[in-house]
């Protein structure tokens, strides 16, 4: 054969191409695959996107598609390697199994491992969304042999005793702790431009402890001039609102007892002879955790909440505020009073405060 071994020297150059693409795809889509952003595809798919519904069929049997990204990769890689070994034999008989050797191994690392690794990592959900149907294709074509590498896999995973299908974290708490501990020690140690990573770090590691602390840690007495007479009406409570210039009041009985809260923009619109609309208040335990007090308010859709003890004492409030500093720091005197933050306020009503106990060091 002059010049080629099927097709000649450009129908041999395009199926080697081909091939080494293929490579290049699978061996992405599996990044792309673990790296995805499930949240924003659910969200996606919820908008009616179908591409974003494919992603997620492709991430929801995690197992399969890994076995078919690897199955393609490897067909690809046997099926180069032993064309342009056939090409080479066929161009220099003696030394051609060398020749492709040495030339193969950079290209199909470089082109066919590391760079497009690289490039699905870089968007990995929106790439999964663009090739999720092509993987789906493949999919169908290759399922006798997922099939079959899937089946040895779990037989071999039971002869050694392993549980085949066994969900696991793929990190402890410990382990995340140590890693914010870590990484936020190496961003410390860089330049001016490590400290925003720093922060982020570092907040991070404090959200991960939000467990270990509890609401008697962050709640706070109820400040004088927020209180309202339960009877007030919405004139009385806007000319508060305009003198204290906070988010919120508190409604309370004769006996200083807390009987809801009202937020500014609930009294829009209302005549000012109409009698405040205070929204009840959701109850906590003062020794309940704060991961809690953040579901409990989602739940309830509220964002202030008083904090009573077992015998119906009023002992404080807390306020979404109040955990977003435990995850973000202190906030300055200044935003505390931009947000009604009975910090800023003067002397409060308001039981057993104890004082915060110092933050852990992440």
């Amino acid at each position: 054969m002059s010049g080629g071994w099927l097709t000649g020297p450009a129908g041999d150059v395009m199926v080697m191409l081909g091939l080494l693409l293929g490579s290049a795809f699978f061996s992405g889509a599996e990044t792309a695959a673990v790296s995805a952003n499930r949240a924003r595809l659910e969200a996606l798919a919820d908008q009616g996107r179908v591409d974003a519904r494919r992603a997620l069929t492709l991430i929801g049997r995690m197992s399969r598609t890994l076995a078919t990204v690897l199955v393609g990769t490897n067909l690809c890689n046997v099926g180069l390697t032993s064309f342009v070994t056939a090409v080479a034999v066929n161009v220099a008989p003696e030394n051609g199994p060398a020749l492709a050797t040495i030339a193969l191994t950079p290209i199909v690392l470089l082109f066919g491992e590391v760079l497009p690794k690289a490039f699905f990592r870089s968007r990995p959900t929106r790439i999964l969304r663009a090739s999720a149907a092509t993987l789906g294709v493949a999919d169908a074509a290759l399922t006798p042999l997922v099939w079959l590498a899937h089946g040895t896999t779990n037989l071999l995973l039971r002869l050694a005793r392993i549980p085949a299908e066994q969900a696991r974290p793929a990190f402890r708490r410990d382990d995340l702790e140590m890693a914010f501990l870590f990484g936020e020690r190496s961003a410390r140690a860089e330049s001016f431009e490590a400290r925003e990573e720093s922060e982020t770090i570092r907040m991070a590691g404090r959200a991960l402890v939000l467990a270990e602390r509890t609401v008697r840690e962050v709640m706070a007495p109820v400040p004088r001039d927020r209180m309202l007479p339960e009877d007030s009406t919405v004139g009385i409570a806007r000319d508060r609102f305009r003198a204290v210039h906070g988010r919120f009041l508190v409604g309370v009985d004769r006996n200083f007892g807390i009987v809801g809260f009202v937020a500014t923009k609930a009294l829009l619109d209302l005549p000012e002879t109409d009698p405040t609309p205070w929204q009840s208040a959701w109850t906590l335990d003062p020794d309940a955790p704060l991961d809690s007090v953040i579901q409990g308010f989602r739940r309830n859709q509220q964002s202030i909440a008083t904090v009573r003890d077992r015998d119906g004492r009023t002992l404080g409030i807390v306020t979404a505020e109040d955990v977003f500093e435990e995850v973000v720091g202190e906030l300055t005197a200044v935003a505390a009073a931009a947000t009604g933050s009975p910090a800023a306020g003067p002397p409060a009503v308001g039981g057993d405060r104890r004082p915060k106990r110092p933050r852990p060091r992440n």
